[in-house]
């Protein structure tokens, strides 16, 4: 039996049949209902992207990691333009009625879908080529460095700079563009959010990650050591040069002012610099060793330095002592046989000479001539007999004529003037006395008087051979009290000197010379010397007319100046109590592997409190760079002397560290490494932003949920 037609049970509407079928429950909807001619979408998975395609689906996903999600938007931009003007485009999906608008927001909808299918057909390769363009986006962004940064908190306050930036970009960058309200509300949420992220990755960079990439780097690389104690100076050098401390060229004028001296970097640092020198210097360990042997060395022979320098710029006669010495000889072997020859002449007289005689002035001063002559009789063991000399001496020694004067015995009046002028002549200040003046100008009447009635001259030859030695030993000591005198008066005794005696005035700063070593010879174990020199602004105008040039006068101030700097870093660093030592030796032998080691033990002793301390205190260590091969390399380069062609190479690697770590922020090479990876159709998207998260806008423009990324529209043919 053959079965019915199968038209028979689907009858016709409005017939008898068919309302005898519509008594049923359900109707039974037509075959054709169940066959549509419209083919729906494939619920197939699209095949992940190869060849050209993967090419440029990567580089598209870099650039939108590198721009913060803003080439999107730019390539919707120039696609809509394109549209506009007529131009044809494969990626253009606007339709030829859209306005500016629509198509805008049609093309940048269909660039982000496609970019969000390229996450689902090839996962790896996206999520590699996004964090390439984060990671070029990020370090591309206009800052210092966080890296640059010195210590903890102005790294948080960059990182959050650094990560509010590129939140409030991202923000931006994923808004849909339908409202400017909306778009600022996206930029600020995009911000409160990367701001945070921000400063906690830059703590969490320096306290953890930073560390353990150093201890890494010191086990497998032994140029680590070198470069991470390069890196510590400069980060203080940074610190200190932000605060208005010493420059780079500072340093080097310095170091150039006194170049025979042994300074060494943490002479002509900065504070910061200087304090570190004085933490190695105390922390037990090489680094310790190594600084105090440099600075104590140094110490010792800073006197004869500072010798040498009074030798080269003031005088280097030798000691006055021995100066004064062989002018004695010298004037003593001169002028002998002249007075020889003038104490021959017998019966000098006048009534002038006369009123001399009789003055008590002059009476003293014969007592005391007369005196002298006893004391050199005795010396050169001859005999004294004043009658022979043609006087008599009562029993106080009063000299009394027995004949017309000799020129022997007027000799002896004069020698004993110059007695009584010494006596009113100041220790101190070398200055004569009122009393000291008068006498002086006495004594020159009565010479004058004298070589008056000397017709022959001998007399004076013979003062005169004497008077040479004498004034040049005269200046010697005039030079040894300079310390005691005004500047000006100084000043007034080298002017008078130099157009004078030329040659006194070389004794003159002999003796200055001698006065200024004894006075550092005389400095106690441990002290300053430079600073009794040139420790105040008076000492330096004293030493000042010594110099006959400006240049001299400046090169021995800067060079005693640096040995007081030296002395100074000593003291600072290692000097005065020894509190500081103590403590540093009590706990620097811990180290960060000494303090995980305790925080073990505690944890095992069920002490979860002392663990956790021991453990901060681990990580504190570590994020400090408490390493001692870092130490001993970074006290090497502070501790050693200028005098050591190292030094400035050391220099300059602690400038281009800081170079590095101020650069790290900006990298214009990157970028053009990056652009040569992006198709020509993307290149005026080319900003330096990162894409972090993109948010729902909501209709009222205020930031929504973040949403997951949308699945592409069903296109139905018509």
């Amino acid at each position: 039996m053959s079965e019915p037609a199968v038209w028979l049970d689907h009858p016709i509407a409005d017939t008898p049949e068919a309302a005898v079928a519509s008594g049923a429950s359900v109707a039974e909807p037509p075959v054709w209902e169940a066959h549509p001619t419209v083919d729906q979408p494939s619920t197939a998975p699209d095949a992940p992207a190869q060849g050209y395609d993967l090419y440029r689906k990567v580089t598209d996903e870099a650039n939108r990691g590198l721009t913060f999600g803003l080439s999107d938007k730019v390539g919707a931009g120039v696609l809509t333009a394109g549209h506009a003007l007529g131009l044809k485009s494969p990626y253009d999906v606007a339709g030829k009625d859209d306005t500016l608008s629509e198509s805008y927001h049609k093309n940048l909808d269909a660039l982000r879908q496609e970019g969000e299918k390229f996450h689902e057909t090839n996962p790896k390769a996206a999520m590699a080529a996004e964090a390439a363009g984060a990671a070029g986006s990020v370090a591309s962004l206009p800052s210092r460095g966080v890296t640059a940064a010195a210590g903890l908190i102005p790294k948080i306050t960059e990182g959050m700079k650094v990560g509010g930036t590129a939140g409030g970009l991202a923000g931006f960058g994923g808004s849909k563009d339908e409202s400017i309200a909306g778009d600022l509300a996206a930029t600020g949420a995009g911000a409160a959010v990367g701001a945070p992220i921000g400063g906690a990755g830059a703590a969490v960079a320096d306290r953890v990650a930073a560390p353990i990439y150093n201890w890494v780097a010191r086990r497998f690389s032994p140029a680590a050591v070198e470069s991470q104690a390069v890196q510590a100076i400069a980060k203080r050098m940074t610190q200190d040069t932000k605060a208005g401390g010493p420059k780079a060229q500072d340093m080097l004028d310095l170091f150039n002012a006194a170049q025979d001296k042994p300074q060494s970097l943490v002479d002509v640092a900065g504070e910061n610099v200087r304090a570190y020198g004085g933490q190695l210097a105390r922390q037990p360990g090489e680094a310790r060793q190594f600084a105090r042997d440099a600075l104590n060395q140094r110490d010792v022979a800073a006197g004869p330095r500072i010798a040498a320098d009074i030798d080269q710029g003031v005088s280097n006669g030798g000691s006055a002592y021995d100066t004064n010495e062989a002018l004695m000889q010298a004037r003593s072997a001169a002028a002998q046989p002249r007075y020889d020859e003038a104490f021959q002449q017998q019966k000098v007289w006048s009534p002038r000479l006369q009123n001399f005689i009789d003055d008590p002035v002059m009476q003293q001063g014969l007592r005391r001539g007369m005196e002298l002559e006893r004391i050199d009789s005795v010396t050169r063991d001859k005999p004294f007999n004043p009658t022979q000399l043609g006087v008599d001496l009562d029993a106080e020694g009063n000299v009394k004529f027995r004949d017309t004067p000799n020129i022997r015995v007027l000799d002896a009046g004069k020698r004993g003037l110059d007695s009584m002028i010494a006596d009113e002549r100041n220790p101190i200040t070398g200055r004569l006395s009122q009393r000291g003046v008068s006498l002086d100008q006495f004594r020159r009447a009565y010479l004058g008087e004298l070589d008056g009635l000397d017709t022959s001259g001998t007399y004076a030859g013979a003062r005169a051979s004497w008077a040479g030695p004498s004034a040049s030993m005269d200046a010697v000591r005039a030079g040894q009290s300079v310390l005691n005198r005004r500047p000006e008066e100084i000043a007034a005794d080298v002017a008078r000197l130099r157009q004078s005696s030329p040659g006194d005035l070389e004794f003159y700063k002999l003796g200055a010379g001698d006065a200024l070593k004894e006075k550092i010879a005389k400095t106690g174990m441990g002290g300053d010397e430079a600073k009794r020199l040139v420790g105040n602004q008076y000492t330096q105008q004293q030493l000042r007319p010594l110099f006959d040039r400006q240049a001299d006068y400046d090169r021995f101030i800067n060079s005693v100046t640096a040995e007081n700097r030296m002395f100074e870093t000593r003291q600072r660093l290692v000097g005065g109590s020894q509190t500081a030592e103590r403590l540093a030796e009590d706990g620097g032998n811990e180290g960060a592997a000494g303090h995980m080691v305790r925080a073990g033990v505690a944890a095992m002793e069920g002490a979860p409190g002392a663990a956790g301390l021991s453990a901060m205190k681990a990580l504190g260590a570590a994020s400090r760079g408490e390493s001692p091969a870092v130490n001993s390399a970074a006290a090497r380069m502070l501790f050693r002397p200028q005098t050591d062609p190292q030094v400035f190479r050391n220099l300059r690697d602690v400038l281009t560290g800081r170079k590095r770590a101020r650069d790290r922020g900006s990298c214009p090479f990157r970028l053009a490494a990056l652009l040569a990876l992006i198709p020509p159709r993307l290149w005026p998207a080319s900003l330096r932003v990162r894409n972090i998260c993109r948010w729902d806008i909501n209709s009222d423009g205020s930031a929504g949920q973040k949403i997951p990324p949308a699945q592409p529209a069903a296109i139905i043919p018509a």
